[in-house]
């Protein structure tokens, strides 16, 4: 029986995660220049900054769906009804599954994936343009979706409670690279515990660390962490994508990856990034010199 309840508990959990990584891609809607491509507002999502005017700005250049017989539509507000259409069905299929497993879901659980699927069947997705008398078009006035904005601004508040609940160790213990991609998505400015990742290969806990560090400023702590990061064998480099504009704008870590690693490849990342003559300058007049200085060798 108890087993029972935690494989139900795991799947609970599991459809849960699906749930919120769909609401994100529902909330970041408002925000898309255009379909093809995420938006730069996940990291305002994940915190809730976002208030209701910032959605009610964002909605008001969109509209559910292209309508001919309104003028320049086309021109003047992007079509988003088919994507939030999209990922509301995944959401609430999503609900439907993780209500299969309610023996392992606390009630608080299941009444607040009832109050998601609620906030999102509130609308009508579809924009409709109905002939009222004949040979008479009804359109809206303002086809624009800014009113959906207080059930956005509730629904990123569900988002952020729902992150916390399947911020949970054993949801991701089979799939290791997934937790340490959470891992450095959801602690960006509180201090991570050995907890969350030391089941983590050390190159993996080492640069979360060293992600968590420099998030909270903590100088002395990433500069240490970097030159053990760079010290450790087979590291995947391309994870410094992830902080190279920090390192680019902090002398001592910019020279010792230099020191560590050549100034081929530093030279070959700011490159692919297309930094500015600027920082290949720097990056030429830096050396081992300035990373011996640094370290009084």
């Amino acid at each position: 029986m108890a087993n029972k309840i935690f494989i139900n508990k795991k799947n609970a959990l599991e459809n849960m995660n699906k749930i919120s990584q769909e609401l994100l891609f529902y909330l970041e809607c408002p925000f898309l220049h255009n379909k093809f491509c995420s938006s730069s507002y996940q990291e305002l999502i994940y915190d809730n900054s976002l208030s209701s005017y910032d959605y009610m700005m964002a909605l008001s250049t969109k509209c559910m769906n292209e309508v001919n017989e309104i003028p320049d539509t086309k021109n003047v507000l992007m079509p988003i009804g088919d994507n939030l259409i999209k990922h509301k069905d995944e959401i609430i299929s999503r609900i439907s599954d993780a209500y299969r497993y309610s023996d392992g879901m606390f009630y608080k659980e299941y009444k607040f994936l009832s109050e998601i699927e609620e906030s999102l069947k509130k609308y009508d997705y579809k924009l409709s343009v109905d002939e009222i008398l004949p040979g008479k078009i009804g359109i809206p006035v303002n086809p624009s979706i800014g009113y959906m904005a207080d059930t956005f601004k509730q629904l990123n508040g569900y988002y952020v409670k729902l992150s916390k609940i399947t911020n949970n160790i054993f949801t991701y213990k089979d799939n290791k690279e997934r937790y340490f991609w959470e891992l450095l998505r959801r602690y960006r400015t509180s201090r991570v515990t050995w907890r969350r990742y030391f089941f983590l290969n050390k190159e993996k806990r080492v640069f979360v660390k060293l992600k968590n560090s420099i998030n909270r400023g903590d100088i002395k702590a990433s500069h240490g962490l970097f030159d053990r990061y760079l010290s450790l064998n087979n590291i995947n480099i391309a994870y410094l994508y992830l902080i190279l504009d920090d390192v680019l704008n902090d002398d001592y870590m910019l020279c010792a990856w230099i020191y560590k690693r050549g100034i081929k490849e530093v030279s070959q990342f700011v490159d692919n990034k297309e930094y500015t003559t600027y920082w290949r300058k720097a990056i030429k007049d830096s050396g081992k010199t300035n990373y011996e200085r640094y370290n009084k060798v």
